[in-house]
This record gives C-alpha cells, sequence and structure tokens, in this order.
C-alpha cells in the first residue's frame, strides 16, 4: 500500500521596515513569474502595477497595526 506523503514548506521572504519598501517588497513578489505565471514579462508587470498600487495602502494599514514594520527583522 503506497502512503500519500505532503509537505509544507515556509518561507522567510523578509519583510519591510517602511512604506516604501513595502512597496519595493509587493512590486518584486507580483513581478516573480513563480507568482504571477503569465508567459508576457510586460503583462506580468502591468498586473503586478495595478495589484501593488491597489493594495498599497491597505497592506501598510496592516503593518501600521503591527507596530509600522514586518516582526520578521526582529527574528533575525
Amino acid at each position: 500500500m503506497q502512503e500519500n506523503k505532503r509537505a509544507l514548506v515556509l518561507l522567510n521572504m523578509g519583510g519591510p521596515r517602511n512604506k516604501e519598501e513595502l512597496k519595493m517588497f509587493l512590486t518584486n513578489m507580483f513581478n516573480d513569474r513563480n507568482i504571477i505565471t503569465v508567459k508576457n514579462e510586460l503583462v506580468r508587470k502591468m498586473i503586478a502595477y495595478f495589484i501593488v498600487r491597489g493594495r498599497l495602502d491597505e497592506a501598510w494599514e496592516n503593518y501600521e497595526a503591527i507596530g509600522g514594520k514586518s516582526p520578521i527583522n526582529e527574528i533575525r
């Protein structure tokens, strides 16, 4: 009988320390071809731009609620 095995991989992708770093972090993340799997680089960059533009302020509000920076930086 074959056993189904599963794994969970957690990645520490770092975290922003201010709003400008948050913008760069989100831009880099959504420009990654493994996150947005659109093959056309220009289209992927446009999608990333609109996602970041639409989510930056709301995402920053979440960071402000936890101290204005990612707590992951304190763990390192």
